[in-house]
């Protein structure tokens, strides 16, 4: 039978806040490797996306993008992170969630504009991967196309024939 000091999760998230980097970012690490199970520990995580340690943010964005549909409304913040690694975790973690990430859709067509190429690529990969349900994104994916960023345009492209029938609309 598991008692109560069996339960990682309260020292991890109270490690989460240790005076050494290398603490708080294995506790991160070690979240993310519990993923929703660690749902629990979201807004000490979010509290870390503002560390002095760039890598204590990048393990803590990447920890909550391991959190499914629990965390979509934390990722959507994420995107207008200053840190561009906080902002790539979040595109990739709503990529992975596909068309559950639906209500995303609005952020993460203006992130298709990130002044960061792979936050932009990974947004087009993430509004591709909600295939049909991503046809609201169809006038930004197209714009991107139009971009000098030969990578966001080859995925844009992708995007919107993973969107489908939805893409093929003209007015």
């Amino acid at each position: 039978m598991k008692t109560s000091t069996d339960d990682p999760l309260p020292d991890l998230i109270r490690n989460l806040r240790h005076r050494l980097p290398v603490e708080r970012l294995q506790a991160a690490k070690a979240l993310g490797r519990l993923g929703w199970l660690a749902r629990d520990a979201m807004p000490a995580l979010l509290q870390r996306l503002g560390d002095d340690d760039a890598k204590v943010r990048e393990a803590s964005a990447q920890a909550v993008g391991q959190m499914g549909t629990d965390a979509l409304a934390a990722l959507s913040a994420m995107l207008t992170h200053e840190d561009k690694y906080v902002r790539r975790q979040a595109v990739w973690a709503l990529g992975k969630l596909g068309p559950l990430a639906k209500p995303a859709l609005q952020d993460l067509c203006c992130t298709l504009f990130d002044t960061d190429p792979r936050t932009a690529s990974g947004a087009a990969q993430a509004l591709g991967n909600m295939g049909a349900d991503g046809g609201e994104s169809v006038p930004a994916l197209a714009e991107a196309m139009r971009g000098t960023n030969i990578v966001l345009c080859r995925l844009a492209a992708k995007a919107l024939s993973q969107i489908g029938t939805p893409a093929l609309a003209t007015d």
